[in-house]
């Protein structure tokens, strides 16, 4: 999960008021916000981290010294404890509800984006849409696939999205509430604020001609009928085409098509392949 309840069971029954706080640390010694403390009982106490985890990773929790037992002990010391993340999966696929796939590689890019969990917190989006996206790694297949289908039907329900059918990948972002920025040329990317981190693009881009390689962790590519999405999930890439997910090495991203022909009667007449590009 990316911001899982954490729990905590004391050996003895404790008093809410000694734990006012809690610190909670990367690998790195980094501090990790989080929210308030819950107490189940008064021997279990619980919280959640305000920003994700990272995955494969070790984190320690440390209750300041002075907690005290209700009958009056005092902890002269920190207690510490840690715990392991799991390690980084393969992302999921997304089954296609019949001309859905431009909303299935919309999530997807908003799955892996810096931008997630604005969008969850996001009161403007639909609730549906929030609940997918927050359970993308967590739920079950049976749990993804309801949450898909509630998402998709929120989706074609607003203004912007067609009801049924096709319709265009930018359009989903906008009604996640995702800040999209318009890009030209690679300038337009690589000195842009640091807070941008969707570009739409507006010219032709393959995948080579991407700036800052090192950041760049989603795209969406369309391939005139259909919409796929590319994602790296620790320094793998992956194809995600709705249910079907594949890895994808660094030639086939290379060798993808900066344009489509938008039809086989006007071969001159072509549209950007590389629509959305995300960065980290």
């Amino acid at each position: 999960m990316r911001r899982p309840t954490i729990e905590l069971e004391f050996d003895r029954a404790i008093a809410p008021r000694s734990a006012g706080r809690i610190a909670l640390h990367g690998e790195d010694r980094a501090s990790v916000a989080v929210g308030a403390l819950s107490w189940l009982s008064d021997r279990r106490l619980a919280f959640r981290p305000l920003a994700p985890l990272k995955s494969n990773s070790r984190y320690e929790i440390v209750v300041p010294a002075g907690i005290e037992s209700a009958t009056g002990e005092r902890s002269a010391h920190p207690l510490t404890a840690s715990f392991d993340t799991a390690p980084t999966t393969p992302p999921r696929g997304l089954r296609n509800l019949g001309g859905s796939c431009f909303i299935n590689t919309a999530l997807q890019l908003a799955v892996h984006s810096s931008a997630l969990d604005g969008i969850v917190s996001n009161q403007d989006v639909p609730p549906a849409v929030r609940a997918l996206l927050e359970d993308y790694d967590a739920a079950s297949a049976q749990e993804l696939d309801e949450q898909l289908q509630a998402a998709v039907a929120a989706l074609r329900a607003t203004t912007n999205i067609p009801d049924s059918g096709p319709g265009y990948l930018a359009d989903v972002l906008m009604e996640l509430r995702m800040p999209l920025n318009d890009a030209f040329d690679a300038s337009d990317i690589r000195d842009a604020p640091a807070d941008a981190k969707a570009f739409r693009l507006n010219s032709l881009f393959d995948f080579a001609a991407l700036p800052n390689h090192d950041r760049l962790v989603a795209f969406g590519y369309n391939t005139r009928d259909h919409y796929v999405a590319y994602v790296k999930r620790d320094g793998v890439w992956y194809c995600i085409d709705d249910v079907q997910v594949s890895v994808a090495s660094e030639q086939q991203l290379r060798d993808l098509p900066a344009s489509y022909r938008h039809s086989e009667s006007n071969p001159d007449l072509v549209g950007v392949a590389i629509e959305v590009a995300i960065y980290r």
